[in-house]
């Protein structure tokens, strides 16, 4: 890849990383995405048409934003999910600061 193609996604890539912070990413989040989206371009840089660069790299970035979205979002809830023996979870609903009615139960029975 040459020099102009690189400067060129760069500058692409900072667009999609300031959308990525306008929609609610944190800086981390927007960084490791963007981070992605460049990896997958390049990967793909021979079947992408020049003229749709910019319209592929937001599309990439932001399906690549929504999964780490919605699976961040499946693993908050509203209380805590703790996996572990019987034994350790009955150690950790006696502790006086976590309420047991918040705490989701997976047992694990190995």
């Amino acid at each position: 890849m040459d020099k102009s193609w690189e400067n060129y996604l760069l500058e692409e890539a900072q667009i999609v990383f300031k959308y990525l912070l306008k929609i609610g990413a944190t800086k981390e989040d927007a960084e490791d995405v963007t981070q992605e989206t460049i990896m997958k371009t390049i990967e793909c840089l021979s079947q992408i048409q020049a003229k749709n660069l910019r319209a592929w790299l937001f599309k990439v970035a932001l399906h690549r934003y929504y999964t780490l979205y919605n699976k961040n979002k499946r693993s908050v809830s509203n209380g805590i999910v703790v996996t572990g023996t019987a034994e350790s979870l009955k150690q950790l609903q006696n502790l006086p600061f976590i309420k047991a009615s918040s705490l989701g139960v997976v047992v694990d029975k190995y």
